[in-house]
């Protein structure tokens, strides 16, 4: 969970809710500077020395999976509902929604083989050298493509990566798992994904 802080941070804040005085409605408020600031974070989080690669001694079951560390540190999986149960370094995805179930609490050893799966993908990640470059990085907002200093927006960022083109899909910072086209404009790759 701590291997995570960088990307926590960056889904965090690059979406800010705050009321916008209508009931029921959210907005998103940011600057282009945090939005900046944010995908350095994100550059930063993909350097190896921010890999973890945990070794599991144990797990419980609570009707999710809690996979304990060697180190104290323990790893929550289960089924999510979205199409990723758990993501990796730089926010991609490593474990598909598809491939995890809730675990019997009746039996003891019933989440020994998801933790063993997570942790050989952990070790996987953790291995993985990014070659990363953020092309573009600005607060968006809902009315089509405006990028401006601040306002009701949401940070929203195009990264080459490995030599294909990636953008968060929505304000909580994730990146979609599928390249853009690096031929596209910024303009073109955000907006394909904008909610």
């Amino acid at each position: 969970m701590r291997r995570l802080l960088g990307l926590l941070l960056l889904g965090s804040t690059m979406a800010h809710g705050c009321s916008n005085g209508q009931t029921g409605s959210l907005a998103y408020y940011c600057r282009d500077s945090e939005c900046v600031s944010h995908a350095l974070d994100w550059l930063e989080s993909l350097d190896p020395s921010h890999a973890w690669a945990p070794v599991f001694v144990g797990s419980e079951c609570h009707q999710y999976c809690k996979c304990l560390a060697d180190d104290g540190g323990y790893e929550i999986v289960a089924p999510t509902g979205s199409p990723c149960a758990y993501r990796g370094r730089g926010g991609f995805c490593i474990l598909p929604d598809s491939e995890v179930s809730l675990c019997d609490p009746s039996e003891p050893n019933s989440c020994q083989a998801t933790c063993a799966d997570l942790e050989n993908r952990l070790a996987q990640d953790a291995m993985k050298v990014f070659d990363a470059s953020v092309r573009f990085a600005a607060c968006v907002t809902p009315e089509g493509w405006t990028s401006g200093s601040t306002g009701a927006g949401s940070c929203r960022m195009v990264a080459v990566i490995n030599g294909a083109c990636y953008t968060n899909d929505d304000p909580g910072g994730f990146f979609t798992d599928t390249p853009h086209d690096c031929s596209l404009t910024d303009q073109q790759i955000v907006l394909a994904t904008y909610p």
